[in-house]
């Protein structure tokens, strides 16, 4: 289970990086699967589709701004 969710983490990293590098038409699922040290067929097992893949990389920013704005907010308040 860990291992599975740093590979995750390390997929979206790649991705985003490869994203911001080359856009998004630029990238290429090898591409990515590179970055992430991974075989192109692995990356599969995490995103069917780089369409697929550019959605993990946007809901994780998401999610990254928001845990930024919940530890800002909490320091306002306290």
């Amino acid at each position: 289970q860990r291992a599975t969710e740093e590979t995750r983490a390390r997929v979206v990293r790649a991705a985003r990086n490869v994203f911001a590098t080359h856009g998004y038409a630029g990238a290429s699922m090898r591409q990515i699967a590179a970055a992430a040290d991974l075989t192109a067929m692995a990356l599969y097992t995490y995103a069917p589709s780089k369409a697929a893949l550019f959605q993990l990389v946007y809901e994780d920013g998401i999610e990254r701004i928001y845990a930024g704005t919940s530890e800002i907010m909490k320091e306002i308040v306290a």
